[in-house]
């Protein structure tokens, strides 16, 4: 039973399924790490990369399978249903296949070694984000505190600001 489940990649695809989780990392992750003002570029940033390295798949696969794995194209027009031709076709579908675990297996490997690391890094990274918002935060308090104790005391004064400023203007008219 076991021989069956490893040769018909059934092993392969369910280690393939716990280490597809980090694709649903990433947003959960920037949206505790990256200002809020830099989200959305951060965010469009992300899925771009991504989506341009996948981009190249298909080729690596083709000259992987072709240059390494040894696959063999057929000419154009055979239709040769001969046992070679059987032959080729498993020996093809093999190489293909060893193609597409190698395209798949090694980013695979380098992303959990990269998701790795950042079980000592992201909460120190988190902390240091979660501080910086806070500083943000105080320094919108004050900068609203400052306005408005400056408007309080342009009334006090018996007029406003703009009151004052404008009052050169009508001095320099007369």
């Amino acid at each position: 039973m076991l021989k069956c489940l490893c040769t018909s990649g059934f092993l392969e695809s369910v280690l393939f399924s716990f280490l597809i989780i980090w694709i649903l990392v990433n947003s959960p992750i920037f949206a505790e790490v990256v200002p809020e003002r830099s989200r959305a570029t951060v965010y469009a940033l992300d899925r771009s990369v991504e989506s341009v390295l996948a981009s190249f798949a298909p080729a690596i696969v083709g000259l992987l399978a072709e240059k390494v794995y040894g696959y063999v194209p057929f000419p154009s027009k055979s239709y040769d249903i001969s046992a070679t031709a059987a032959t080729t076709d498993r020996r093809n579908a093999k190489a293909l296949a060893e193609a597409l675990y190698t395209a798949v297996g090694v980013p695979m490997a380098i992303c959990c070694s990269v998701y790795t690391m950042l079980y000592w890094t992201y909460p120190r990274d988190r902390d240091k984000a979660l501080l910086q918002s806070e500083y943000e935060n105080l320094q919108q308090e004050v900068g609203a505190l400052e306005m408005s104790s400056e408007l309080k005391q342009d009334y006090s004064l018996g007029g406003n600001a703009g009151d004052r400023e404008n009052s050169h203007l009508l001095a320099t008219e007369s």
